[in-house]
């Protein structure tokens, strides 16, 4: 299959927690990226510094995601706590029509005593052993089968500026330098004894007359010491001014350049195609996503439209067996699906996956008044033998009627029906076989 659009993206399978729709915003990070929890969900803030280039990334999905991904956790939590849980001296082993068997260490069946003993005192325990293991046989059919509840209203995720911080760091006052201390003046002591030795007196008073001219020297140095203090913290003083002054200018240029690239911002969201694809490539790299699907893009600004080309998981990726819950909890009722039923589920399933991402499309990108989405899937052509990469769906989707649809209650709308509002190429038969057809091509 040669794709015909520029720019690929690989969506990969992973998980996240909607953190909530409402409510005050705040965010945190570094500079170029940061993280926003704010009334539209959790966002990832990007930027390139320096160039004007910033915009917003939603990483959270919506109510019902993450009631899936919590139901998802769980189901991993007890997998691993419960797997082929080992009771005491017995083991529990479940067979491939939902029978449990309890056994011994050395594999022998237990007596019904024992197992009458089991079921009573680990029956908390077998239950979520037997919850673990239903799931795994299930997979995550939700996921698959709601993918398109976590779509916006168009419009409702244009990214929002992210102004770059001004890092230069204000001046720092000086401190002035600690003065010295005072030269102490030296005072004359002659006691009693003194005047009492011949000449000693004399000698004292010649030795303070010199000490106190010492003391006058010191105390000019100090006082000129001290002068030049005062002198280098005035210059210093003048010269922090100063750097506040060119601070405070470059600060408000600076304010004043994100003022105005803010104001060009919203316009850039309409006519800047670089800048949308970059925000279509963040934010298709980071949905959360139940299988590997890779997507192509190209954005037409003239016609005011984006055209994507997605490679469609196969049908072999939905689980082939259910099971659920026998009598009384104490084994698994599993079954094998129809090929019908497999087939109903993989068509909504790709139903689901077109309008997830023209939701992605109109949710962000203001400028954008059309959305065309190609879905093809890799299949073999029993007339040759080969893998063919045939189209199942080509659909045109406007976005004043994909605003009619009911995003307050999303469980409530068949994707498969959903699609059908629209411009839509499809051959698909009452029991979810599709044959293939020609895209609509970029206009």
């Amino acid at each position: 299959m040669a794709f015909r659009f520029r720019n690929t993206i690989r969506l990969a399978p992973g998980i996240r927690l909607n953190l909530g729709k409402r409510g005050v915003s705040l965010s945190a990070g570094v500079r170029g990226a940061s993280v926003t929890l704010g009334k539209n969900g959790l966002w990832g803030n990007v930027g390139a510094p320096g160039t004007g280039m910033s915009y917003r990334t939603r990483l959270s999905g919506s109510p019902s995601h993450q009631r899936r991904a919590q139901r998802e956790q769980q189901r991993q939590s007890n997998h691993a706590a419960s797997s082929a849980p080992e009771l005491t001296a017995f083991k529990a082993i479940l067979d491939e029509r939902g029978q449990v068997s309890l056994v011994d260490q050395e594999g022998q069946p237990l007596s019904a005593s024992q197992r009458r003993m089991v079921w009573s005192d680990y029956d908390d325990r077998m239950t979520t052993w037997l919850q673990s293991e239903m799931d795994a046989i299930n997979g995550d059919m939700d996921l698959l089968l709601e993918i398109h509840q976590d779509i916006v209203p168009p419009g409702s995720a244009i990214p929002d500026y992210e102004p770059e911080a001004f890092e230069q760091p204000a001046p720092i006052k000086p401190e002035r330098e600690r003065r010295p201390p005072r030269p102490v003046k030296p005072e004359l002591e002659v006691s009693f004894w003194d005047r009492l030795i011949p000449g000693r007196q004399q000698r004292l008073i010649q030795a303070q007359e010199q000490d106190l001219q010492n003391w006058e020297s010191e105390l000019e140095a100090w006082k000129h010491h001290c002068l030049q203090i005062d002198k280098t913290y005035e210059q210093c003083l003048q010269q922090y001014e100063r750097q506040v002054a060119e601070w405070n200018r470059a600060w408000e240029a600076h304010q004043q350049a994100q003022t105005q690239l803010a104001q060009m911002f919203a316009e850039r969201l309409k006519t800047d195609e670089d800048l949308m694809v970059d925000i279509l490539t963040a934010e298709f790299s980071d949905l959360d996503w139940p299988r590997e699907t890779l997507v192509d893009f190209d954005i037409d600004l003239a016609s005011q439209g984006v055209y994507l080309d997605v490679d469609l998981p196969e049908i072999e990726d939905i689980p082939a067996r259910s099971a659920e819950f026998g009598a009384r909890n104490r084994r698994l009722l599993i079954k094998d699906k129809s090929d019908r039923q497999r087939r109903e589920e993989y068509a909504r399933h790709i139903h689901g996956i077109v309008l997830r991402l023209a939701g992605v499309v109109l949710g962000l990108l203001p400028g954008i008044e059309r959305v065309v989405v190609s879905g093809y899937s890799q299949r073999l052509d029993p007339a040759t033998g080969h893998i063919n990469g045939d189209y199942l769906l080509s659909v045109a989707i406007d976005k004043a009627r994909f605003a009619e649809l009911n995003f307050e209650q999303l469980e409530q709308v068949d994707p498969i029906a959903a699609l059908e509002r629209f411009d839509l190429r499809r051959e698909m038969t009452k029991t979810g076989i599709f044959r293939p057809v020609a895209p609509i091509d970029p206009v």
